[in-house]
């Protein structure tokens, strides 16, 4: 019944009254000066009245009652064993002390990481937080470099907490072999000056690229970091942050730096040459012209990077031409004209093409989503200016996997050890502590989806 199960069953008058009968005879015993009962020793057997008598109910029985573990289906009902007393290393079996190897082998590699995003999006809605998701992810990113070799132990740059996207940025820079030569053969310029801490920082990053020992790195990208931090605050905590914006912001800072150290190489009666102007300027020219009587105007900025926008399946060469192809503009010309046509070209080419493909929108809900179009990487670029025309190869990649909400940033470039002599095809793949080997060629096939920053070379 609902009610008994409820409240309880009553008891049975009969075994009430024996209980009590015992219990009075008990206390007569004591009172009329018989033979008093002796206590029982510990753990010997109990007064069979304390047997019989009745057992409380849980509230939990009393509302739901006993589990009848009989009418359970497919259950065999066991002897009842003696619970076995576990100590501390039997409870630590070997697979538990597999598993706490193998979480502080994980985070020695990793670091903390919550997120990877882009940093023209709001802070706040960027994570990644190492959880089974960001496993995946990371599984995803290793199925087919990681049955080309073994990892390496040097080269790679351990996350000091959400730094993936500096670590990338730096990776890849560090690969521009002349870039990186015309910061060291300034040393004797900058190494004077207080305020190019920038420098002296990249330069010690680079000075323990190959060293195997975290320790040694951990200090030095703090320092760089903390640096970069200095003039950008955006990049002061600890979110991860967009690996673009933070690579514009290092070379930005670069070239604010050539008016001081130009001014002090005069003084010491030499010459700077800044490394970001001489290797990564580009130079376009913007020509507007008015549709009503043809008046030009022609305008010239200099970048150190292009933004190209995503053509669905197109390749590199076909969203160049997108972006340096003839649009229309609304112009108020002096002679009552509103329609004008503006068209841009190259006025110088750099020795380095950095080129950012736009894989972050909003929707036209104003949300803000991850492009994952696929295009075609090509590691020969063709480009023609209006002085010249030159030829680019591909030498790093930086690449972001998930969304806006949690995603990764790891790069890949042409070994550090490469002979430029040598027809080879070395390449390296970044993720930060972890290093593998990998070709150009697998970086085309397998980075269509990811690709976002693009490093070409020019050869030609």
């Amino acid at each position: 019944m609902l009610g008994q199960r409820i409240f309880g069953r009553k008891k049975k008058q009969g075994s009430v009254k024996t209980v009590s009968d015992e219990k009075k005879q008990h206390s007569s015993h004591q009172t009329s000066g018989g033979v008093q009962d002796v206590p029982a020793a510990p753990g010997s057997a109990k007064p069979a009245w304390e047997d019989r008598q009745p057992k409380k109910k849980s509230w939990w029985n009393r509302l739901f009652g006993y589990l009848d573990k009989k009418s359970v289906p497919g259950r065999r009902p066991s002897a009842p064993q003696e619970r076995p007393t576990v100590t501390t290393s039997d409870a630590q079996t070997a697979s538990q002390k597999q598993a706490v190897r193998n979480f502080w082998r994980w985070l020695s590699i990793n670091g903390r990481r919550k997120r990877v995003s882009p940093a023209n999006i709001t802070n706040d809605k960027k994570t990644d937080s190492p959880n089974p998701e960001r496993s995946n992810l990371t599984n995803v990113i290793w199925d087919t470099d990681r049955s080309l070799d073994s990892p390496i132990k040097c080269f790679g740059f351990p996350n000091i907490g959400q730094t993936c996207y500096m670590n990338a940025s730096l990776q890849s820079l560090l690969t521009l072999e002349d870039f990186i030569g015309g910061i060291s053969r300034m040393e004797k310029v900058w190494s004077l000056v207080p305020e190019a801490q920038l420098m002296r920082s990249l330069m010690d990053v680079r000075g323990v690229h190959s060293s195997i020992d975290a320790r040694v790195k951990i200090p030095l990208l703090k320092s760089f970091k903390d640096v970069v931090s200095a003039q950008a605050p955006e990049f002061w905590d600890t979110q991860q942050k967009d690996a673009h914006e933070f690579l514009t912001t290092v070379l930005e800072q670069m070239r604010g730096l050539a008016p001081l150290l130009q001014e002090t190489a005069a003084f010491m009666g030499t010459h700077y040459t800044c490394p970001v102007e001489d290797n990564l300027v580009i130079t376009i020219e913007n020509t507007r012209t008015c549709k009503s009587c043809g008046a030009q105007s022609v305008r010239q900025e200099e970048s150190t990077n292009l933004s190209l926008d995503l053509i669905p399946g197109g390749s590199v060469e076909e969203m160049l031409q997108e972006y340096l192809k003839e649009t229309e503009v609304e112009f108020r010309c002096d002679c009552g004209g509103n329609k004008s046509s503006c068209r841009s070209s190259f006025l110088t080419l750099p020795q380095v093409l950095i080129l950012q493909l736009k894989r972050f929108r909003y929707s036209p809900f104003f949300e803000l989503e991850k492009v994952d179009d696929p295009v075609r990487l090509t590691r020969d670029l063709p480009v023609s200016s209006t002085q010249d025309g030159g030829c680019y190869s591909l030498v790093s990649a930086i690449s972001h996997f998930g969304s806006t909400e949690m995603g990764h940033y790891i790069s890949q470039g042409i070994h550090p050890d490469h002979n430029p002599d040598k027809p080879d095809d070395h390449w390296l793949t970044y993720n930060d502590s972890m290093v593998f080997k990998t070709s150009g060629k697998l970086v085309c096939e397998q980075r269509k989806r990811g690709a976002y920053i693009l490093f070409y070379k020019r050869i030609v």
